[in-house]
């Protein structure tokens, strides 16, 4: 049995003017003109009687039988049921595919500004790369660091793409460019321990000339 005490006065307004079984449904616009409040207050309303448990069906057989009525069989129930859980999954995967894609939008914006700002950073630290001289052995050890924290920024940067990758659709679009500077990356490692190889063995022959001085 319904509590009407359940309900507010405009609650019960609604409610009185809803007619009981589906044979004769009452539309939305009519619903709305009786109270005197909007379609939009209407739906909020019915779905407010609803949570407080009163049975309210809904007819979408438009124009004829659209409307809400009061379920009076356990076949208006589950008629409504039906619909209501259609509708509810019907939703879910709107939801679930909007942010899906709004989820793809913002990986790729987040994605192109990681490339830019790695690529100016790329750029800034190859440019420091091609300074370094390897005839000046008075700055050899100062070479040495540089070339070692480049290197390891190249690479930190490449594991970090890398992993990135593994997350995007596979043969995606994104996911090629991704891969792409990978090996721009492991180029300028390659590049770094070339470098620094040649650094090192500078250095193992300015000790032997020291020692040879003395």
């Amino acid at each position: 049995m319904n509590d009407l005490s359940l309900l507010s006065p405009i609650e019960r307004k609604v409610y009185d003017c809803i007619p009981t079984g589906s044979a004769h449904p009452i539309s939305q616009e009519k619903l709305a003109s009786l109270v005197k409040v909007s379609r939009r207050s209407i739906a909020e309303i019915v779905n407010r009687l609803r949570r407080k448990g009163f049975l309210i069906g809904s007819s979408r057989a438009y124009p004829a039988s659209s409307g809400y009525y009061k379920i009076s069989n356990e076949n208006e129930y589950f008629i409504c049921i039906g619909m209501l859980t259609s509708s509810r999954d019907n939703l879910t995967q709107t939801i679930t595919a909007m942010t899906k894609r709004h989820s793809e939008q913002m990986t790729s914006n987040e994605v192109h500004k990681m490339i830019k700002q790695c690529t100016n950073d790329l750029n800034k630290r190859t440019e420091l790369l091609e300074k370094i001289n390897l005839s000046d052995f008075n700055l050899i050890d100062e070479n040495i660091e540089t070339c070692k924290k480049i290197s390891a920024s190249y690479s930190e940067t490449a594991l970090k793409f890398s992993m990135l990758s593994r997350e995007l659709p596979e043969n995606s679009k994104l996911q090629e460019n991704i891969k792409k500077f990978i090996v721009v990356l492991n180029d300028g490692v390659r590049a770094c321990n070339e470098t620094l190889s040649l650094l090192n063995e500078s250095n193992r022959l300015i000790k032997i000339i020291n020692k040879l001085k003395h």
